[in-house]
């Protein structure tokens, strides 16, 4: 039976009172903040997702741009066919010189439009796939996570210059 007024039962029931008045309020405290910490990364989730749309979108965009400029380079090449044709009429010493003239131009002007929108494409890519890639890593990954990223990253760069070197060699 529990004696009452022996001292060591009560030095426990302080102990054991102690104990609950500590521990609760930190365990509360950590689950507040590991809570606040789950609803502050599903937000950035979501904007990353949201980022991520965003840029599929302008991607479609620009690529809308890219076949709209198709069809201008098709409108080109067809008004500069009427005018070889209009030519070969009058000259036809001088429609060689002037076919091969507008095939330069034309061939020129594809390139410089393949180029641009190559260089505009990559750059806005790049530059978004960067900086997300740079938030999240500044955001999620420890410097555990970073090293092993760096070192995949270099075995498949040295992958690829390989793949580069058999084809070459083909």
């Amino acid at each position: 039976m529990i004696n009452l007024q022996d001292p060591q039962i009560w030095i426990l029931a302080s102990f054991l009172l102690f104990i609950a008045i500590t521990v609760i309020p930190v365990m509360r405290k950590a689950k507040k903040q590991l809570d606040d910490r789950s609803h502050r990364i599903a937000r950035q989730l979501r904007e990353v997702a949201d980022l991520f749309e965003e840029k599929k979108a302008i991607y479609k965009l620009q690529e809308k741009e890219f076949n709209n400029t198709g069809t201008l380079i098709r409108k080109i090449r067809l008004e500069t066919e009427q005018e070889i044709k209009a030519l070969e009429q009058d000259n036809k010493i001088e429609l060689k010189k002037i076919q091969a003239r507008h095939n330069d131009r034309f061939l020129k002007q594809i390139k410089l439009v393949k180029d641009q929108y190559i260089n505009d494409t990559k750059e806005t890519v790049l530059t978004d796939v960067f900086r997300i890639s740079q938030n999240y890593i500044d955001n999620y990954l420890t410097a555990e996570d970073i090293n092993l990223y760096s070192e995949n990253s270099i075995n498949a760069m040295s992958f690829q210059e390989d793949k580069k070197d058999e084809s070459r060699h083909r």
